[in-house]
């Protein structure tokens, strides 16, 4: 049942908008979804849950913007948060705040590991020690036994639009040659290899 709650949690939004865009034809199944998705929502409600999220760095954009969302979720389902992470994207900072926030009873873990499979040893440490639910966020680990599940964008797909996007502002600005080029942040991080390797394939094909 607890799965099945933590899983509706991150994951009812995104149903509710299926349910929506749905054609007028499907009204009687669109019906049941939504009943079942109001009942679900009573079901986590009455659970008294602590989910705890371990950012990667406080200080970037990006994660907090994933804080602000699954803050709301939260609130909005009765379930208690703890979140912490270190103030920049660094893996040996990063494990002991994990390794305390583990101390605080909780029912499952959110986490974005920072330096991707640096952070391996010891999430896997928390699913053998806690035996509870994780799921990883925008950076994904090469051993997918470790998490319940995997959320992220499509970054590939991201650094292709980006090329795509340049090639535009070049050709509005008369430019018919010229060198171009991109500057990443860290290298060796998942989520920036694939943007580059989309931006890269995306300029060769223009």
């Amino acid at each position: 049942a607890f799965l099945l709650s933590l899983i509706l949690l991150l994951g009812l939004t995104a149903c509710a908008r299926q349910a929506e865009e749905a054609p007028a034809d499907t009204e009687p199944a669109q019906t049941q979804e939504t009943t079942q998705q109001e009942e679900a929502k009573t079901d986590i409600k009455t659970q008294d849950l602590k989910i705890g999220f371990c950012m990667s760095n406080t200080g970037d954009a990006f994660v907090t913007s994933m804080l602000k969302g699954i803050m709301q979720k939260c609130e909005e389902y009765g379930i208690e948060l703890v979140y912490q992470g270190p103030n920049k994207s660094d893996y040996t900072l990063q494990t002991p705040i994990l390794e305390s926030m583990m101390l605080q009873d909780l029912d499952a873990l959110i986490i974005v590991p920072a330096g991707g499979d640096n952070m391996l040893e010891p999430i896997t440490a928390v699913k053998q020690q806690y035996d509870i639910p994780i799921i990883t966020c925008d950076i994904q680990l090469s051993d997918e036994s470790v998490f319940l599940a995997h959320i992220t964008s499509d970054n590939y797909a991201g650094g292709q639009k980006a090329a795509e996007a340049l090639d535009a502002l070049i050709q509005d600005a008369g430019l018919t040659s010229g060198q171009v080029a991109s500057i990443g942040s860290r290298a060796g991080v998942d989520t920036n290899e694939k943007r580059l390797a989309g931006w890269q394939d995306g300029i060769e094909a223009l």
